[in-house]
């Protein structure tokens, strides 16, 4: 009689686990400009992402290739997200998190608002006589409308005071704008902030006094100290540039306003 002796073998099957440890992850997708109306603007190359681990135990950086793609692997975990670029307002997802799941690569698109350049143009009133413009004054308010017509003015700020008016209308004129008249002591503050919200990255022109151009430049956040219009003068104008929020020429809130001569 014939035995048949079956033996059989354990042998656990590692395989499938193996390759799930083995599974690359990470993160990936597109970086995109944030358009000021909400929109999608172009792809952006050049950016540094830098993603750290929750407990920080990690973090590691990738930069966008020429057609702003970028691709990072990353070890399962949450993650927080920033976005650096020279022309572009720093992006974080703070205090929110992405998360990496470890099978794959998620997709997530990070948006950057392009940094917007604000101008302002800061006048005294021209030449008075009493509540309006002198003879000298007038000349002035004309030749104003050579100095600026061609800077790309879009806006015109001006107080409740004839001579303040009268001395940038023929430059409304001459744009076809309209004047926004403010207060001349109770409303500057809300000058700066229409300035730096509505008008963000243009060109405006404020026409101030001599009692209230220092003033002014603090609203905007600067040093009032560095401009050049000194109360008997009316042929300067300070220029201030603005790089983004609260974010001046030399990227603190004391800046340098760069003075012109209007004739």
């Amino acid at each position: 009689m014939m035995m048949v002796v079956l033996v059989v073998l354990s042998m656990p099957i590692m395989v499938s686990h193996a390759f799930a440890q083995n599974i690359d992850s990470g993160f990936q997708g597109m970086m995109y400009e944030r358009k000021p109306d909400g929109g999608i603007g172009p792809k952006i190359p050049g950016v540094k992402i830098t993603f750290v681990r929750e407990n920080g135990s990690a973090t590691k950086t990738v930069t966008t290739n020429k057609d702003g793609f970028y691709r990072i692997s990353l070890k399962k975990g949450r993650y927080i997200v920033s976005a650096t670029h020279s022309d572009y307002e720093e992006y974080t997802s703070s205090p929110g998190f992405i998360v990496v799941t470890g099978s794959g690569y998620q997709t997530g698109n990070i948006f950057m608002k392009k940094i917007l350049m604000t101008t302002v143009l800061l006048i005294r009133h021209a030449e008075k006589s009493n509540d309006s413009l002198s003879s000298a004054g007038m000349l002035r308010a004309d030749e104003l409308v050579h100095v600026a017509k061609k800077a790309g003015v879009e806006a015109i700020f001006a107080t409740n005071t004839n001579r303040s008016q009268e001395t940038v209308q023929p430059l409304a004129t001459e744009l076809g704008l309209i004047l926004n008249i403010y207060q001349q002591y109770d409303e500057i503050q809300e000058i700066s902030n229409k300035v730096l919200t509505k008008y963000a990255g243009k060109v405006v022109l404020v026409a101030g006094h001599s009692d209230t151009l220092h003033t002014i430049i603090e609203a905007f956040g600067g040093d009032p100290n560095k401009c050049c219009i000194n109360g008997d003068e009316f042929d300067n104008l300070c220029v201030i540039t603005i790089y983004g929020p609260g974010k001046y020429m030399d990227g603190s809130r004391d800046f340098d306003p760069m003075c012109a001569e209007l004739l």
